[in-house]
């Protein structure tokens, strides 16, 4: 009876384990199941993106120069109405009211035309300092007209990064072009560039309206912009180019206080 009762203890504890493996090997599949339900979801997203960026790549080749040659035509001859003697207080508002118009139309075509152009791989080591200046003094007057102090603190000179230095500009003036007109007058945009361990840290900080948890989830989509006459290409640009440049970018906001662009480059070995 002993011998018998062993048997059957050994059985049982047998059963229990071969139970509690096939509960975890299930729980595992199912862990696996859902990890790559979600890594298909994100997949999906991710060739979605790419489709909706390939399409606007192809209607921007297609139609941009299209509409540049007319639209050139027509703001020669607005300038030249413009300089006219004789012309009416009001008729010259609303001759400055169109130039304005054509030229936010250029823009947007010049970001198409951005956009559908081939990457740019021309890659060269250059100090960052020269250029983050160079683009603070060119955006203080931008600044100055909505009442919007423009600051840049630099810990560090100097500090080497490889990339495409034209590129590294036009995304600078792109976030601070934003910040500033996210804030509604008598606020502060500040850059600032902190040299880390192998690494360079620049952000770009502005006091305005900042963004909901849907809106910054949405940013960079195409299309999409906290702006009411906004397209969403520039920023989606300014990412490209960051990416081009193997750096990496983290946003903070948070509504009525403000936003901060915080961008991260590797430094150069090289020098």
């Amino acid at each position: 009876m002993i011998i018998f009762f062993k048997n059957q203890e050994t059985q049982f504890f047998i059963q229990a384990l071969f139970l509690v493996f096939v509960y975890a090997l299930t729980l595992i599949l199912i862990i696996y199941m859902i990890e790559m339900h979600q890594s298909h979801l994100l997949m999906r997203e991710t060739i979605q993106a790419a489709d909706k960026l390939n399409a606007i790549s192809q209607l921007a080749a297609s139609i941009a120069h299209e509409i540049r040659n007319p639209m050139t035509t027509v703001k020669g001859f607005m300038q030249l109405m413009h300089a006219e003697q004789n012309l009416t207080k009001t008729q010259i508002q609303y001759i400055e009211v169109s130039l304005k118009e054509l030229e936010r139309t250029n823009q947007m075509i010049n970001d198409f035309l951005t956009l559908s152009k081939p990457a740019n791989n021309t890659v060269i080591t250059f100090d960052l300092i020269p250029n983050i200046q160079d683009v603070t003094e060119f955006m203080k007057s931008y600044a100055h007209l909505s009442n919007i102090q423009l600051q840049c603190k630099i810990t560090h000179y100097p500090i080497y990064i490889d990339g495409n230095a034209n590129e590294l500009k036009q995304l600078l003036i792109n976030f601070i072009k934003n910040a500033i007109e996210a804030i509604n007058e008598n606020g502060t945009v500040e850059i600032e560039v902190i040299s880390l361990k192998n690494k360079v840290k620049i952000t770009v900080r502005d006091n305005g309206k900042g963004m909901s948890k849907e809106e910054l989830s949405r940013i960079g989509q195409p299309y999409f912009s906290t702006k009411t006459r906004g397209t969403g290409l520039g920023l989606m640009i300014a990412f490209d180019i960051i990416k081009k440049m193997n750096g990496k970018y983290e946003i903070e906001s948070n509504e009525n206080e403000g936003t901060a662009i915080h961008l991260y480059f590797s430094t150069s070995d090289s020098v």
